[in-house]
C-alpha cells in the first residue's frame, strides 16, 4: 500500500506538495485540477536580481511550466530590466507602494491586477489584502518597497504545484507562498 506525505511551503498554511507512491488512485489525484471556476491557484516567490529571474524562468520552462503561466510584479524602475520583457509588455498598475514607487506587472495576472486597481484607489498592500491574508499582503508589498520582484506561477494541478514550488524554493531566499486567488476581482 502506497503512502502519501505532505509538505508545507513556508508561510502558506496549507498543503502545497504531495508526494505519492505508485498507487494509481494517488497519481490520478495529483493530476486532478485544483482550481474552481471562481478561484485559481498561484505560487508566488520574491526574487532579488535579474539573474535570479532568468534562472528561475529557465528552470520553470525545463520543468514543463511555460512563460504563459508566469506573471511578474515589480517597481517601475525595475520592471523594464527583468526577464527580457520590453517596456510595452508591462502594464503600469496605477498604484504605488508604501514608499511611493509606481508598480508594473506583466503576464496573465496583469489584467486581474488592472481590474482590481480600477475598482479602488489604494496602496498595493491594501489591494493585495483583497486577495491575500493581510500578513501575506504586507510581506509582499514590503518586498516591492525594497525593489524586489514578485514572480507568480499559475498552477493548473497538484503536479504543477509540486514542480513550480520546487523551482521557486530553490531560487528564492524569501520562501514561497501558495494562494487561491479570485479568478475575477
Amino acid at each position: 500500500m502506497a503512502k502519501s506525505a505532505r509538505a508545507r511551503a513556508p508561510g502558506s498554511g496549507s498543503p502545497n506538495l504531495r508526494v505519492t507512491g505508485e498507487d494509481r488512485s494517488a497519481t490520478a489525484a495529483i493530476r486532478a485540477p485544483i482550481e474552481t471556476p471562481c478561484y485559481q491557484r498561484h505560487a508566488v516567490a520574491v526574487l532579488d536580481t535579474a539573474e535570479q529571474i532568468h534562472e528561475t524562468l529557465g528552470q520553470l520552462s525545463d520543468a514543463g511550466i511555460g512563460h504563459s503561466a508566469v506573471s511578474l510584479m515589480a517597481p517601475l524602475g525595475v520592471s523594464g530590466t527583468v526577464c527580457g520583457k520590453r517596456p510595452g509588455d508591462w502594464a503600469e498598475l496605477g498604484v504605488r507602494s508604501s514608499s511611493g514607487a509606481g508598480l508594473a506587472s506583466c503576464g496573465p495576472l496583469s489584467e486581474s491586477l488592472l481590474r482590481l486597481c480600477s475598482i479602488e484607489e489604494a496602496a498595493i498592500d491594501v489591494l493585495l489584502a483583497r486577495w491575500l491574508p493581510a500578513v501575506n499582503a504586507g510581506f509582499l508589498a514590503g518586498q516591492l518597497d525594497l525593489g524586489r520582484v514578485l514572480l507568480w506561477v499559475h498552477l493548473l494541478d497538484a503536479d504543477d504545484e509540486r514542480r513550480a514550488c520546487g523551482v521557486l524554493l530553490s531560487n528564492s531566499r524569501h520562501g514561497v507562498q501558495v494562494h487561491d486567488l479570485p479568478a475575477r476581482p
